[in-house]
């Protein structure tokens, strides 16, 4: 477009006498808006790369595919380099190749990458619609061949069922490779299981205090979870509820006959006959295998959980006290989520990236309860969803950028004193509320990790590399709720954002797992994530991605 109109401004006159153009430079202004309008936007051009990136395992489906946001990255070995940008502020494609290190282990370091890049190779199984298609993107943008697991030059090992993940093990170990899995043996956490590690994080807490800067029950909800592996066996956890209804129910009761709850039964028009439909609190009871709030039901009460629990005959379940005020973009509930990426277990290194802000599709209505205006991830139950799949997309996932106007327009400002000023509400976000997820999701990855099977990872020979999504809620006094971690947990992205947690997570991530593993195949342990040869160009100032758990003396 621009190249045609420096071309009608070269080659076209105006008449200036009546301010029209002549009948050939119309013709050609008209070409040029023909041009732009079938010309594939950027948003198609990163989907044909992403089409290109699932061939080998079929196409993805069309709720699951997307946008990888790869069209503006090289797609040769030598240069890809995928930072991101933030602002104005671009970072050369290819500063990094073309800077002299100071350390010669950063200049010996590039030439082994490039070499590696043209004899290595990848495997990827049950990628398709997974996490697996974001890594075999960018793996095939980096320069690495596809091949077999069973391969001498297989290098990462992509693997998105636990089972798989396990089974490879010792050949990945044999072959002192890398592989990238949505859920590991060694660690305790159930596959697609969303869960609240609390009693991990207690116990690990009590014997380490100095890394809990956060009591556990300052953001942990109230909740009952039947697990085997997460919680109570069932029968225990319904007697741990029975014994909290009691309780509730007094509660309940006694705010009936109380002055406020003689108003809000006159103005509901309800009587003491039926407690139970007006609560004083609120609960949501989750699947622990559930995703996109599929199995997720908004309860009034305990007595209400219990009646669900047993009509549906649930062996395993998340029952949560529900954030009745929460934090509101637009008169519309939000709730926020990182990514956690292990980069390496010997040692253990960790980064953390801001992830999306999703918004509920409706406004939120209270005690009314509709899925739409209280389930922040539930549009695909929208009406409209299978037919304006993106325009709901971007209208219901942001990102952290959107959160400083939710902050000043809830009370926790005015409480605080920041009021409706947008600057103070934007140093809220990035002076307390990261510092506040980044430690609790800390606190949870080092929990886990004391829970780990030690030995498996001292004998492993390779590395291991598991995303994990942390999901908070804040309410209107802006305290903050870790509400579950996940792992296989969505990625939609909004069509008309960067999205670049995406690019964090399963890109820059990979840069650094390669440096990783030439520095412990050398023997170096010891250097840290801020010290090494990528870390200057994966600052703040370009990418989400931060360093959240360096080694050893991070433990």
């Amino acid at each position: 477009f621009f190249i045609t109109a420096k071309t009608l401004n070269q080659h076209c006159h105006f008449d200036t006498s009546t301010s029209r153009l002549g009948i050939m430079p119309k013709l050609a202004l008209a070409l040029a808006v023909l041009i732009v309008f079938i010309s594939p936007t950027s948003s198609q051009i990163e989907r044909a790369f992403d089409d290109d990136a699932a061939e080998d395992e079929g196409k993805l489906e069309s709720e699951d595919k997307e946008d990888l946001a790869l069209s503006r990255n090289p797609r040769d070995g030598r240069s890809l380099l995928w930072f991101g940008s933030r602002g104005t502020k671009t970072l050369p494609q290819q500063s990094f190749m073309e800077k002299k290190f100071e350390d010669p282990v950063c200049n010996d370091y590039k030439d082994v990458m490039v070499k590696q890049r043209a004899e290595k190779s990848y495997a990827c199984g049950n990628c398709a619609g997974t996490w697996g298609s974001y890594w075999h993107s960018f793996m095939k943008g980096m320069g690495y061949r596809k091949s077999s697991f069973t391969d001498s030059s297989t290098l990462f090992h992509l693997v998105y069922t636990g089972t798989a993940c396990i089974d490879n093990a010792d050949n990945v170990s044999k072959r002192k490779g890398i592989r990238l899995c949505a859920r590991v043996d060694e660690l305790p956490i159930g596959f697609a299981s969303k869960g609240s590690p609390e009693k991990m994080m207690k116990e690990y807490c009590k014997r380490h205090p100095s890394n809990c800067p956060l009591p556990v029950d300052s953001f942990v909800p109230k909740h009952f979870i039947a697990s085997d592996q997460f919680g109570d066996p069932l029968s225990e956890a319904i007697s741990k509820i029975e014994k909290a209804e009691i309780s509730e129910n007094k509660k309940r009761e006694l705010f009936l006959n109380s002055d406020e709850g003689r108003r809000m039964q006159e103005r509901m028009g309800r009587s003491n006959e039926t407690l139970t439909s007006i609560s004083t609190s609120a609960w949501i009871l989750k699947a622990l295998a559930g995703y996109a709030s599929k199995g997720n039901e908004i309860v009034r009460s305990l007595s209400e959980a219990l009646k669900v629990i047993k009509e549906k005959k649930l062996d395993s379940f998340l029952l949560q006290e529900y954030e009745m005020r929460p934090l509101l973009h637009q008169g519309r509930k939000i709730s926020l989520r990182c990514f956690v990426v292990i980069l390496s277990m010997k040692p253990l290194r960790v980064v953390y990236v801001d992830g999306p802000v999703f918004r509920a599709v409706k406004k939120y209505d209270g005690y009314g309860f509709d899925r739409l205006a209280h389930l922040t991830n539930a549009f695909f139950e929208a009406p409209q969803f299978k037919s304006q799949t993106a325009k709901l997309e971007e209208d219901t996932i942001l990102d952290f950028s959107y959160l400083p106007a939710a902050v000043a327009a809830s009370s926790g400002a005015r409480k605080l004193g920041i009021g409706g000023k947008a600057r103070d509400a934007a140093n809220w976000v990035r002076d307390v509320l990261r510092p506040t997820i980044k430690s609790i999701a800390k606190t949870a990855v080092l929990a886990l990790y004391e829970h780990a099977n030690k030995d498996f990872i001292k004998n492993f020979e390779g590395m291991t590399g598991v995303p994990l999504c942390f999901d908070f809620m804040i309410n209107d006094d802006l305290r903050v709720w870790f509400h579950e971690y996940n792992v296989g947990c969505g990625l939609r992205g909004s069509p008309s954002l960067p999205n670049q947690w995406r690019v964090d997570s399963f890109g820059n991530t990979l840069l650094l797992m390669e440096e990783l593993h030439y520095r412990i195949q050398r023997g170096d342990v010891s250097t840290r994530l801020s010290d090494m040869c990528w870390s200057p160009f994966l600052t703040r100032d370009y990418t989400d991605l931060e360093i959240l758990i360096d080694g050893e003396a991070d433990v």
